[in-house]
This record gives C-alpha cells, structure tokens and sequence, in this order.
C-alpha cells in the first residue's frame, strides 16, 4: 500500500509539472509551486503511513495482550509493568471437611505466588475456571489452609493457596484472568501436573 500511495504521489506531481510544461515554458515561481505542493503530499502520506503503522502495532499489542498464554508449576506469567503470577506447586491433600456434603475423587492444594507491578490494586485466586483431567468443570473446596488470598496494593506481593475438588483425579487445567486499572484483560492456562502420592 506504502508503494501504490508514494506512486499516485509522484504521477500527480509529473503529471503537474508535465501540464505546466504543455505549449509555455514555466517560471521559477511556478516550479517552486509545484515542488512545494509536492512536498506537501509527500509530508501528509508520510504522516498516514506513520499513523498506519502506529495502528497495525497497537492492534498487534491488543491481539497479544488478548491471547492466552500457557504455563506449569514453577512458571512465572509476568505482564510487563503490571503484575507477576508463579504457581508455586499442587498437592493432593486426604483432608475432607466435615460439613462439606460432595464427595470428590481428588482435592488438590494450589499454591501460588502473585505481585503487584503497577497496579492500584491486585487479587488473584486460583478457584474459578478449573478443568479435570477429563475436561470436567472442577470445584473450589472448603479446604484447611489459612493463606488466603489479598487484594494487594502496589508493590506488595502474597502468598496464597486454593483448595479445589475433582471428580476425576489427576492433572488438570487453571484458566486465569486478571483486568488492570483500565479493564484491559490478561489470560493465561495454567496446566498444572499432579504427581502421584
């Protein structure tokens, strides 16, 4: 596209200067006319093709941004600036609360990481878009752990853990999202590998 709009540029200035040079001689003043005008468009497609640009990189940051990236146990998922999320391990754990009525195959124990880099504020839990192995919807549980999650302010980090329950044991797949101060979304999977006891 660059090279069809510089061509139209400069058949226009020809065709210009061409007209001009018909039957009579141009002047100086009326060349210079010519060149300056020329100049001028070739100013202003220079500038659409700076604003093209700017928009094709803008639209290939927002497609980035928007695609899911996948991690595992130990990965850090690090949007820039912004914040830092690592899934520290998972384990299987025999705990079963008393007053919980299910009675799940497997109930696992996430623990993970996560830093505010530059937002207000940060919270980050690992108990809502859960598959199992065989692409079941997992549950949280009321598990035993007291690391809870926190809305973190700027430059703080937390620790925390989610107990979650499968009807399928084995490993399974954590869907992550987290919206910044302009509500921009971020997302990630985090395939998360469970080892035997």
């Amino acid at each position: 596209m660059r090279k069809k709009m510089v061509a139209i540029v400069l058949l226009s200035a020809a065709s210009m200067l061409y007209t001009g040079c018909g039957e009579k001689s141009i002047t100086q003043e009326e060349y210079d006319t010519v060149v300056a005008e020329r100049d001028q468009y070739k100013a202003e497609l220079d500038q659409i093709i700076q604003e093209q640009e700017e928009a094709e990189k803008q639209a290939e940051l927002e497609k980035e941004k928007n695609e899911s990236k996948e991690y595992g146990i130990g990965d850090t998922w690090e949007v820039e600036g912004k914040f830092k999320i690592t899934v520290n391990s998972v384990k299987e754990t025999d705990y079963r609360n008393q007053f919980d009525e299910s009675d799940p195959a497997a109930v696992y124990v996430i623990n993970y990481t996560y830093e505010n880099l530059g937002l207000q504020e940060l919270y980050v839990t690992f108990e809502e878009s859960i598959v199992d192995s065989t692409g079941k919807m997992a549950t949280s549980y009321p598990g035993e752990s007291e690391k809870y999650a926190q809305s973190v302010p700027k430059g703080a980090h937390c620790e925390a853990e989610s107990t979650i329950a499968v009807e399928n044991p084995g490993s399974f797949i954590e869907y992550v999202e987290v919206y910044d101060d302009e509500f921009n979304q971020y997302k990630a999977t985090f395939n998360l590998e469970v080892k035997e006891k």
